[in-house]
């Protein structure tokens, strides 16, 4: 684990060195990528792009969790939403 963990440190130190270099930034929509053997490895994104994609994550999740109590125990009329929500 060590080992890995140093490879992906010297990548990142890398990578900021190239950055400097090149005037590269890491921003909204301009992620930086990491390669490893000319393949990419990782990426480093913005972190208002992670807020987004962990938010879309959330989301997918709770489709699922309501697609999957639609398809256990069915669908409820509008009159039975609405008394739930208290509408």
């Amino acid at each position: 684990m060590s080992e890995f963990f140093d490879e992906i440190m010297a990548s990142i130190d890398e990578t900021r060195e190239a950055a400097r270099n090149k005037k590269l930034k890491v921003s909204y929509g301009n992620p930086v990528y990491l390669t490893k053997n000319g393949r990419d490895d990782c990426a480093l994104i913005d972190i208002r792009e992670l807020d987004e994609l962990r938010a879309i994550k959330g989301l997918f999740s709770e489709l699922e969790k309501g697609e999957a109590s639609v398809r256990k125990d069915g669908w409820i009329s509008l009159e039975e939403a609405e008394k739930r929500l208290g509408v």
